[in-house]
């Protein structure tokens, strides 16, 4: 399993565990903290990764690589 994986499940106990009534206001509060810093973590990574992945397009002369971003305007030809 993944670092990234790790962290959510760890976000979905600690949302499983903040819908307990019972849990006390303070466990809460450091749950709910701890939960936003693995929301941060997860968009890092999920950023991080969007900027790594590249498009293979075809082309008169063959396969060339093309970031994400530039693969969607370019679509149609």
């Amino acid at each position: 399993m993944s670092a990234f994986e790790e962290k959510l499940q760890r976000l979905e106990a600690i949302a499983r565990r903040l819908e307990d009534p019972a849990v006390p206001l303070e466990e809460a509060l450091e749950l709910y903290e701890e939960g936003i810093r693995l929301v941060r973590d997860c968009e890092a990574f999920l950023r991080e990764a969007r900027l790594r992945v590249e498009v293979l397009v075809k082309t008169g002369e063959g396969l060339t690589r093309v970031p994400l971003e530039e693969s969607h305007g370019g679509e149609g030809t």
